[in-house]
């Protein structure tokens, strides 16, 4: 296997693995949210989910970089390296960069504003 290859097929497995655990964290807060629970144990497991979740969406919507432990493992770092392997064609790079940008917009409007 190419050495592009085998760098997109490692990230491709992280943001999967970081996908499934967010789409698993939002699972698990959803009843919480919907709930009117005044007791402390739904409000802090709320917290704590809801921190987990937002970790999840921040770690996927990260720029491309480099850090202590390499490089960014996210959706664009991996959009990257599939245009570098030529895994996806431009135009689908393209759409799903669109995508995300719209994706950043709407966290804005909502007051969900970081460095996404």
């Amino acid at each position: 296997m190419a050495r592009g290859l085998q760098i997109f097929e490692d990230h491709r497995t992280r943001v999967k693995d970081d996908a499934f655990e967010l789409i698993v964290a939002v699972k698990i807060v959803e009843p919480l949210l919907s709930s009117n629970l005044e007791t402390s144990v739904p409000t802090f497991l709320r917290r704590v989910l809801s921190r987990y979740a937002i970790l999840g969406v921040t770690r996927l919507m990260a720029p491309i970089g480099t850090g202590k432990t390499g490089t960014t493992v996210s959706l664009r770092s991996l959009l990257q390296l599939a245009g570098s392997a030529n895994i996806l064609s431009p135009e689908f790079i393209a759409s799903i960069k669109a995508r995300i940008s719209k994706l950043e917009t709407e966290f804005e409007h909502e007051g969900l504003r970081s460095k996404i």
